[in-house]
């Protein structure tokens, strides 16, 4: 659904259901379906390395009962310069290298593959995704996939082609949750024990792992980038399953709500880019000068 701007402060002037989404995706269920996953040693494309890429194709003509045709997984050697890091001791904030390593299970069951080069991780995955015409690629926080993937490509002189995306953590932002609050706040058990399932701090968590454990999804092996994937798809055919059936309740109140928390997120963005924009235009001039 195409949100007006001019409504996100204040109530939306039109009912909002799921049924938004699946009409969507019945326009889509012709398609192949990419499921895909990326491990990374960090959240920095330009500094840390791929580690590994996941991805099944799928047919989703039945969603409910999905088939995966297809599957491609590899892991990465560790660069040099990876190498090289990890022999300073950890002095900075968040995961070292070993912690994200461990976590991501890198080099666990060594013989069950080969470690490649991390362009040929790329290379190989590039080549996987252009072999189907037109597909739909699914990622949860897909933003973040997409962006790791092109920038370590083009660092090996490789581009990825543009295709079309489904980033499910926004799918379960805007539809999951507000039905979730919805059907919590009428006092209906099935949403009360939803809600305790995704509980978080400050609000529903929408993790992976945790939407996965919410519908009975296997998430033991949670990020390790081929379980995760089949992972996603479970918990996709999850949400699909329930929009449906609960196609005709009204989320308006709560779909607001989110709606109106991510686009004041993008203005920030935009602000924090326009600035950063207008100060590198400010030290050129001086440059100049």
């Amino acid at each position: 659904m195409e949100i007006d701007k001019r409504n996100l402060g204040g109530k939306l002037s039109v009912k909002t259901t799921t049924n938004l989404f699946i009409k969507t995706l019945e326009e889509e269920r012709q398609r192949v379906w990419i499921f895909f996953d990326t491990e990374t040693l960090g959240f920095n494309s330009h500094k840390h390395q791929l580690t590994e890429i996941g991805a099944i194709v799928v047919d989703m003509r039945n969603p409910r009962h999905p088939i995966v045709i297809d599957s491609y997984r590899e892991k990465s050697r560790l660069l040099s310069m990876t190498r090289l890091r990890m022999c300073y001791p950890f002095e900075g904030k968040g995961m070292s290298y070993t912690d994200i390593m461990s976590m991501t299970r890198y080099g666990e069951s060594p013989g069950t593959f080969q470690y490649i080069n991390e362009d040929e991780l790329i290379s190989g995955f590039l080549e996987f995704t252009s072999k189907y015409d037109d597909p739909l690629l699914i990622a949860h926080n897909a933003s973040f996939d997409m962006k790791y993937v092109s920038v370590r490509a083009a660092k090996y002189g490789m581009r990825m082609d543009r295709y079309d995306v489904m980033d499910t953590y926004n799918v379960a932002k805007l539809y999951l949750k507000p039905l979730i609050k919805t059907g919590a706040a009428a006092g209906e058990e099935y949403y009360i024990n939803l809600s305790g399932t995704l509980a978080g701090k400050r609000d529903l968590s929408i993790r992976l792992g945790h939407l996965a454990k919410a519908f009975g999804v296997e998430s033991d092996q949670w990020h390790s980038a081929i379980a995760d994937v089949y992972m996603l798809m479970g918990v996709l055919t999850g949400m699909i399953s329930l929009f449906e059936d609960e196609s005709e309740r009204d989320i308006t109140k709560f779909f607001s709500g989110e709606a109106r928390k991510k686009h004041r997120r993008r203005r920030r963005k935009y602000r924090k880019e326009k600035g950063i924009r207008r100060y590198k235009r400010m030290v050129a001039l001086q440059t100049k000068a």
